[in-house]
């Protein structure tokens, strides 16, 4: 008898990994999310020039932006030119 292996389907814009950061890096967590659990594992990876957002590999350009205010740091999925809307 025989085993064949069958790698996991992944999402547009990403590849199927045996060993991966499950910390992985999103729109509001660039740098992974320091309060996830880390560990290495299979999963879907974005590709180059792709960051995860919800279930989906987006282009990083089609992120919202990171906001240093003085009530702290502040992600939007909508980038504002104004910035007197937050403060």
């Amino acid at each position: 008898m025989t085993f064949a292996f069958l790698a996991m389907a992944c999402p547009a814009n990403s590849h199927y990994m045996s060993q991966m950061s499950l910390n992985i890096a999103t729109c509001q967590h660039p740098d992974g999310d320091t309060n996830m659990p880390g560990g290495v594992g299979e999963g879907c990876k974005c590709d180059q020039g792709f960051i995860a957002q919800a279930d989906v590999c987006i282009p990083e350009t089609e992120c919202g932006c990171i906001y240093d205010t003085m009530h702290g740091t502040i992600y939007l999925p909508v980038c504002i030119v104004s910035e007197h809307i937050l403060h």
